[in-house]
Parts: structure tokens; sequence; C-alpha cells
């Protein structure tokens, strides 16, 4: 079986912090062929899209990602963080409004709305264009927060845990979150790098410190995994990484 691997080069919306993140889905391509087997000693077998994605063009650039959805499953490698949504709202297109979202971050995104929305304001940009329901988000490390985009998560009822949360109530308790909130779900995730702690992830444009470590990051997607329907990754910034 082959996964659809979507190639999202694309970092025209990185607000002055994601420039060389275009660089990063043929890295992250290059890594991979040094992976021989997941942990659970499983094969990986990608099927590579190409994404035509002009920094020039935004507007071009996010309808040609949205377009690009396919209805089966998929990983997309970005790229700065505006492009989830496009990738979300392809993902709608094919499975409707009621879709769950999760997504690893050291930010909410919340702070505009934008259009076309940046990296720092996709996620609100998706809420308020009614992508997505405020009540089907839950935000994962969070540590950086703007008060106002404290204010609207309580405002409309959005579930975050907190970096402060994960290591005071532990990864168990983490994990048995995720878990509920993903029962009988179409469930898309989005996988910013900087959820990592800079110790371990110094390859991006904003390092936030207290963030996880490389294995409680990998535990916490394999709890996902079996229950995600598809993926991206963002804010890989080979340039900017030791």
């Amino acid at each position: 079986v082959f996964m659809k691997l979507l190639k999202i080069p694309f970092d025209a919306c990185g607000m002055g912090h994601g420039q060389g993140a275009r660089e990063a889905p043929q890295k992250i391509i290059e890594a991979l062929e040094n992976i021989y087997t997941s942990e659970g000693g499983m094969k990986h077998n990608f099927e590579y899209v190409d994404v035509e994605t002009p920094n020039d063009n935004v507007a071009l650039a996010h309808v040609n990602i949205a377009t690009a959805v396919p209805k089966e499953c998929f990983v997309a490698l970005g790229g700065d963080h505006s492009i989830t949504h496009p990738l979300v709202t392809g993902f709608a297109n094919h499975h409707g409004r009621d879709i769950k979202f999760i997504v690893f971050d050291a930010h909410p995104d919340l702070v505009n709305n934008f259009h076309p929305p940046s990296q720092e304001d996709y996620l609100k940009t998706l809420i308020e264009d009614g992508i997505l329901k405020p009540e089907n988000v839950l935000l994962v490390g969070l540590r950086n927060s703007d008060p106002l985009e404290i204010e609207y998560m309580k405002e409309k009822n959005i579930s975050y845990i907190t970096s402060k949360d994960m290591y005071e109530k532990g990864m168990k308790w983490v994990q048995e979150q995720l878990v509920a909130f993903s029962q009988n779900a179409i469930l898309y995730c989005s996988f910013d790098i900087d959820v990592v702690d800079p110790a371990f992830a110094p390859g991006t444009g904003w390092c936030e410190p207290a963030g996880i470590t490389s294995r409680e990051a990998l535990t916490l997607v394999q709890t996902i995994a079996p229950l995600v329907h598809s993926v991206d990754i963002v804010e890989v910034n080979p340039p900017m990484d030791v």
C-alpha cells in the first residue's frame, strides 16, 4: 500500500520567520530514505505528488494545494503553516464540516482573519470561514499565546493543552485526551515542528523553549496514528537547522 505524500514547497506566508521552509519537503524525503522501518517494523511506501506552489502568487498556490488534496489518506510536507488552510479546506470538501482537527503547535495561530491567511492566523480563518467547528478543534503543546488568542479560545470553546499541562499531568494523560477527542471522528492532524523543544528540533523559524522531547513527539504521533485520516507537517526550516 502506498501512502500519498504531497510535496508543498511553499513559504511565502511565513511572516518573516518561515523563509526557508520551502526546502523542507525534499530534505524530509531525503531523510526518509535512511529510515528502513518504523519502530513497529513497518516499511514505508510513498507515492510522491508534487504540488505547484508559486511563492510569488499566494492565492494561486493555495488554490493548487486545496485542489491537490485527495480523498484517500495523505501526508502533506510543508512549507509554512499557512498551507494547512487550503489542505483542511480541500479535506473538508471531501469529508464534510464535522471533521475534527488536532494541531501540535507552540502557538494557537488565532491572531487575525486574513485572506489568504498567514502562518499566524490560518486556524482563525478556518474557524471564521465555517470550515472547522471550534468545538472540533484541539490544540496541543501551547506555550506562547497572545492574550487575545487565549480570550478567543475561551470564547469559542476551543480545547487546548499547554506544555505546562503536559509536564504536570504526564504523557499518559495527554494520550487519553487525544484518544477521547478522536473517537468516531474523521480526523485531520497538523504537526508544527515548533511544538518540539528547540533543543531537539532547532530548524524552525519560531524557537520556543520548554517544548516536548523527540521521544514524546513520537509517542504522541504513534498514539493518534491509528485514529487519524490525514496529516501535514509544517515549519521545518532546513537553513535554520544547525
